[in-house]
């Protein structure tokens, strides 16, 4: 009985052999740069504003990756807001299109009403999709949304722009 006992594993052997012999389909880790045009709010006395957008990001071989970025929305803005961000981003291909949700913390300079420049921490949301040529992207939309602690403030800008991978 002791040497039919240690026949068994070899009878499961052929299901463990075929199971790692599957080729898995891995992504190559990714180096993204991007620039784009960002509109939106500043939420200060609805104050509309235009400015733009620069990051980079790494994107691993999975769906999690890092990112860094900065947002300027400035111009015919009565109370201007530069942030700087990085935190976490998760992606996923589906062919050509690329959608990602990024979440953040960092520091935003901004200014209310009646007071010189202020500084606070600030945590960003962000959701979007590019969509892949060869190396170049085009980043169809980026929606942010971010809350400054100490302000109250709660801006958000939509992004469109160019993202070029390595």
């Amino acid at each position: 009985m002791n040497k039919y006992f240690l026949l068994i594993p070899l009878l499961f052997q052929g299901l463990f052999a075929w199971s790692q012999a599957v080729p898995v389909r891995t992504r190559a880790a990714r180096l993204g740069v991007f620039a784009g045009v960002s509109g939106g709010s500043t939420d200060v006395q609805e104050d509309k504003a235009l400015g733009g957008q620069l990051g980079v990001f790494l994107q691993g071989n999975g769906w999690l990756g890092i990112e860094a970025r900065a947002t300027a929305l400035k111009y015919k803005a009565s109370y201007p807001q530069y942030t700087l961000v990085g935190g976490l981003r998760a992606s996923k291909d589906f062919g050509r299109f690329s959608p990602y949700v990024f979440l953040g913390a960092g520091e935003a300079r901004y200014r209310l009403p009646k007071s010189v420049g202020l500084y606070g921490l600030a945590v960003q949301g962000a959701v979007g999709t590019d969509y892949r040529f060869n190396r170049f992207s085009w980043r169809v939309a980026d929606f942010s949304l971010e809350k400054i602690r100490g302000s109250g403030a709660r801006p958000y800008a939509l992004t469109t722009g160019v993202v070029y991978t390595w």
